[in-house]
C-alpha cells in the first residue's frame, strides 16, 4: 500500500504518506465545520466504507478528507446534542457541578466553567457568570449552584471572533449566571484530583508572587490557565509577536521529559538495568512525565502536539528505527484531529503546528551547518513569513518587530522563566518553601521582560491591523509562503513572496461617487453605526461600557480594523446615556483627531452639540442635522442627535432614542421625512417609534439594535407591528448580527445579515 502511495505522491517514505493524509484530513475536518449542517446518522457507514477503499488503493489525500470530514461531523454533532434544551433556554435551575478553569475575577463578579454533574438533563459544561459572589471558588471544588441558563449567543461582527465557535471550541453547552448568596453553595473540596492539584500549583503561584501580572503570566506558562491576563499584556504581547511564549509547547515538554528521563535513567541504572537498557528506562521515564505535564497543563495542542513528537522521537531512539521529524510531525497531526477533530477552530492547532512545519522547511533548505546566530536569525525570519497567514487569518494584524523581540524574548524565557517556573510547581506540594523562591525568582525575570516587551509594543509601528483578506487572497499567501520556504532547488522561491502582495495592498471595499454604506454593528444594548461614503468615514453613537470594558473595544474597532478603515473623519454622539456614549475614549484612542457632534449630556467627549442646520457633503452623500434645536428643553433620550443620510441611491434616518417628545419635536420641525431605512429609536421601546413618525418616514426597513433576550423586552411587538403595518421590513442585531446596507447611485442594495450569510451548524441562524 505504502509502495503505491510513494509512487502517488512521489514520496520515497512512509512518512511523506502519513503527513499528507494529516494535511488533507486537517483540511477535511475545516470544510465540514463551514458546512451549514453536519452530515446525516446514515451517511456514517458509507463514509467510513469509502475511506476504507481510498486507504487501500493507497489513496491517502482521499482518505485525510474524508476522515477529517467524518471525525469533524461526528463530533460536531456530539457538541450540538450536548447543548442546553430549548425548552430550558432562559429558565433559572438548580445544579452541582466541579470548577473546571480558574475563575477570573472581574468587577462584581467572577467568571468560571463549571463541568456539571447533575440533573442530567444539562450540558456537561456551562459557562457562569456568579454577580456579587460571597467566596471564591477554587479548582477542583464542587459546588452548587442557581442560575439562570440559556443557549450558547454572542455578537456577531466583521472583524473578531464569534463567541458561539469559543464556546463550541471548549464544548459548553450553556452560558449562564447567578447573584448573591443564593448564587452559589460550597458543597465539597476535592472533587477532582487532576483539577484539584492544578488548583492548588495555580494558588501557590498567586500566594508566591505579589505582582498579579507576573503571577498570571507564570500561571499561564506553567498550567495552561489564562483567565488571569489582563488586556494589556495581551496586547503587548500581540503587538510584539511574543504571545506563543505562553504557549505550553516543546520547551516545556521537553524540559519535563528530560527530567522524566534523568530520573527514570538513573533508576534504570541502579535497579533495572539486568531486565531492560538504561535508555528504555530513560525514555519510559521521560514519556511518562512528557504525558502527565501535558495533563497538568489542561492539554492544550500545543502541549499536545509536543508530547506526541516527543513520543515519536523516543519510539525512534528505543527501537532504533528512523521516524523523521516531519512524518513526527504529520503523525501528532493525524492523532490530534481524530482524538479532537473540533481543535480545527483552535488557533493554537494552527499556529502549533504551522510554526514547526515552518522551522523544519528551514532545516530541511539549508545546505551547510550555518552559524548559530545565521541559523536562529533564519528560523526568525521564515517564522515571520510562513506564520504570516495565520496571524491575519485569525488576529487581523500583523507584530512587524516580532522577529527582533523574539530574538531575545525566547532565549530570555526559555533560560530564565519557564525552567525555575515548571521546577516551582513541581516542587510546590512537597517544598512549598523553595518553590515559592523558584517562583519569585521567575516572576522578577518576567517583570523584567514585560517592562521590555511593553516598551517595543509603544514604538509606533510595531504592529499593523490587517484589512481582512478574503478567501482568494488567503489562498494565495498560502501558496506563495509555502513556496517561499520549500527546499533548495526547488525554482523561484522568491517569487513565492509576491503572492503575499494580497495580503499587505488590501483595502476597504469602493464605493461609487454618491454611494454610501450603512453598516449596524452587532453590539449588544446599545448602539453604534458606521456610514462610509467614497473617502469618509462617520460613525454615529459609541454602543455600551461595562467595568472593565466596552463594546467598542471587543466590536467596533475590530471591525473597523478588518474593513480597513484608518481614519474616522467624524464622531456622533447622539446623548449620554452608556449604551450609546460608553465606547467614546476607546474610539478617540483608536481613531484619534475625528471631529465629534453630540446631542444632549455628551460634552465630555464632544466639541460641539448638534444643532439644525448643521449639514455637509461628502462624495455626493448629504448629512443633516435635524434635531434637537436650541431651544429644545427634552430628556436626554429626547435630546438625541437626529442625523439625515441621502444620497442618490436612498435616504437613511438615525434618531438615537428619541421618545415621543423628540419624535413630536422633529415632526413639528420637519414635517415628513420619506427614507429608506430607520434606525429605530430607543432600539424598539414602548414609548417610541409613535404612528406620526411611521407615517412620516414609511421606510422600506427599519433595523432595531438590540441584545439577544434583553431584560426590556427590545423591540416591543406592538412597535414592531406598527412598523410592519407601514410597509417596512423589521432587521435586529439580535437575530441577524451585524446589518450592512449599500446604496449605490442606482438604488439600494439587498441588506447583507451577517448571521445568515456566515450560517453555520453550530450558529444560531435561524431567520
Amino acid at each position: 500500500m505504502f509502495n503505491r502511495v510513494a509512487a502517488d505522491y512521489h514520496a520515497g517514505t512512509h512518512d511523506t504518506a502519513v503527513t499528507a493524509f494529516g494535511i488533507s484530513m486537517l483540511a477535511g475536518a475545516w470544510l465540514a465545520l463551514r458546512m451549514p449542517a453536519p452530515l446525516p446518522g446514515w451517511t456514517c457507514i458509507p463514509a467510513a466504507a469509502a475511506i476504507l477503499v481510498a486507504l487501500l488503493r493507497g489513496r491517502m489525500l482521499l482518505a485525510g478528507l474524508g476522515s477529517g470530514c467524518l471525525f469533524a461531523s461526528l463530533a460536531l454533532a456530539a457538541a450540538l446534542g450536548d447543548r442546553l434544551d430549548a425548552a430550558l433556554d432562559g429558565s433559572q435551575v438548580e445544579f452541582a457541578g466541579v470548577i473546571a478553569d480558574l475563575p477570573r475575577q472581574e468587577t462584581r463578579r467572577l467568571v468560571m466553567i463549571v463541568r456539571i454533574e447533575g440533573p442530567d438533563d444539562l450540558p456537561r459544561r456551562v459557562r457562569l457568570a456568579w454577580y456579587e459572589p460571597t467566596a471564591l471558588p477554587r479548582v477542583g471544588e464542587r459546588w452548587r449552584f442557581r442560575a439562570k441558563l440559556q443557549r450558547p449567543r454572542g455578537l456577531l461582527n466583521t472583524g473578531s471572533p464569534s463567541r458561539e465557535a469559543g464556546l463550541l471550541r471548549q464544548r459548553i453547552g450553556a452560558t449562564g449566571y447567578a447573584s448573591g448568596p443564593e448564587g452559589g453553595q460550597f458543597i465539597a473540596a476535592k472533587a477532582d484530583g487532576l483539577l484539584h492539584v492544578r488548583g492548588r500549583a495555580a494558588a501557590a503561584i498567586a500566594a508566591a508572587v505579589p505582582d498579579p501580572r507576573a503571577a498570571a503570566v507564570l500561571t499561564a506558562i506553567t498550567l495552561g490557565f489564562r483567565g488571569g491576563l489582563d488586556a494589556t499584556t495581551r496586547d503587548a504581547l500581540a503587538a510584539t509577536g511574543t504571545g506563543h511564549l505562553l504557549a505550553i509547547s516543546g520547551l516545556h515538554i521537553g524540559l519535563a521529559a528530560a527530567l522524566g528521563g534523568l530520573l527514570f535513567g538513573a533508576a534504570g541504572r541502579r535497579w533495572g538495568a539486568a531486565r531492560r537498557p538504561v535508555r528504555d528506562w530513560a525514555a519510559l521515564g521521560a514519556l511518562v512525565t512528557a504525558v502527565l505535564y501535558c495533563l497538568l497543563a489542561g492539554a492544550p495542542v500545543s502541549a499536545r502536539r509536543a508530547t506526541l513528537m516527543t513520543a515519536f522521537g523516543l519510539a525512534t531512539f528505543v527501537m532504533r528505527r528512523g521516524v523523521s521529524p516531519a512524518g513526527a510531525l504529520g503523525g501528532a497531526l493525524v492523532i490530534v484531529l481524530a482524538a479532537d477533530p473540533l481543535a480545527v477552530m483552535d488557533p493554537g492547532l494552527w499556529l502549533s503546528f504551522g510554526a514547526v512545519a515552518t522551522i523544519l522547511a528551514v532545516v530541511a533548505a539549508r545546505r551547510a551547518a550555518p552559524g548559530r546566530l545565521v541559523a536562529v536569525l533564519r528560523i526568525q525570519a521564515a517564522l515571520g513569513v510562513g506564520m504570516l497567514v495565520c496571524t491575519v487569518a485569525w488576529f487581523g494584524r500583523v507584530s512587524l518587530v516580532a522577529p527582533l523581540a523574539n530574538l531575545a524574548a525566547v532565549p530570555w524565557f526559555s533560560a530564565l522563566v519557564v525552567p525555575p517556573a515548571l521546577l516551582g510547581v513541581a516542587l510546590s506540594g512537597v517544598l512549598p518553601g523553595l518553590a515559592a523562591a523558584l517562583f519569585m525568582f521567575a516572576a522578577q525575570a518576567t517583570d523584567y521582560a514585560l517592562v521590555a516587551i511593553d516598551a517595543v509594543a509603544a514604538w509606533p509601528l510595531a504592529s499593523r491591523a490587517m484589512t481582512a483578506p478574503d478567501g482568494v487572497a488567503l489562498a494565495l499567501a498560502a501558496v506563495g509562503a509555502a513556496w517561499s520556504l520549500l527546499p533548495r532547488p526547488a525554482p523561484g522561491r522568491g517569487l513565492g513572496l509576491i503572492l503575499l502582495a494580497p495580503l499587505a495592498l488590501a483595502g476597504p471595499q469602493q464605493l461609487p461617487a454618491g454611494g454610501f454604506e450603512l453598516r449596524v454593528f452587532d453590539v449588544g444594548h446599545g448602539l453604534a453605526v458606521m456610514v462610509r461614503t467614497r473617502n469618509k468615514v462617520l460613525l454615529y453613537d459609541t454602543a455600551a461600557a461595562w467595568p472593565g470594558g466596552d463594546a467598542a473595544a471587543w466590536s467596533v474597532v475590530p471591525a473597523m480594523r478588518a474593513l480597513g478603515i484608518r481614519r474616522l473623519d467624524v464622531l456622533v454622539i447622539s446623548h449620554g446615556h452608556a449604551d450609546h456614549i460608553g465606547g467614546a475614549r476607546t474610539i478617540n484612542a483608536a481613531f484619534p483627531g475625528a471631529m465629534a457632534w453630540g446631542g444632549h449630556d455628551t460634552s465630555s467627549v464632544t466639541q460641539n452639540m448638534c444643532r439644525p442646520g448643521l449639514a455637509w457633503s461628502w462624495d455626493g452623500v448629504r448629512f443633516s442635522v435635524l434635531h434637537p434645536a436650541e431651544t429644545f428643553r427634552g430628556g436626554t433620550n429626547d435630546g438625541s442627535c437626529v442625523l439625515l443620510v441621502e444620497g442618490p441611491g436612498g435616504r437613511v434616518l438615525l434618531t438615537g432614542d428619541i421618545e415621543a417628545g423628540g419624535e413630536r419635536a422633529l415632526l413639528d420641525a420637519t414635517g415628513r421625512i420619506p427614507v429608506d431605512v430607520v434606525i429605530a429609536p430607543h432600539h424598539g421601546s414602548k414609548t417610541s417609534s409613535g404612528p406620526a413618525l411611521v407615517v412620516a418616514t414609511r421606510p422600506a426597513w427599519v433595523v432595531f439594535s438590540t441584545n439577544w433576550r434583553n431584560r426590556w423586552g427590545f423591540p416591543a411587538a406592538t412597535v414592531v407591528d406598527r412598523w410592519q403595518a407601514a410597509g417596512a421590513v423589521p432587521l435586529s442585531t439580535e437575530r441577524h448580527g451585524e446589518i450592512v446596507m449599500r446604496f449605490p447611485p442606482a438604488g439600494p442594495s439587498r441588506p447583507v445579515l451577517r448571521r445568515q450569510a456566515a450560517c453555520r451548524a453550530w450558529l444560531d441562524c435561524a431567520r
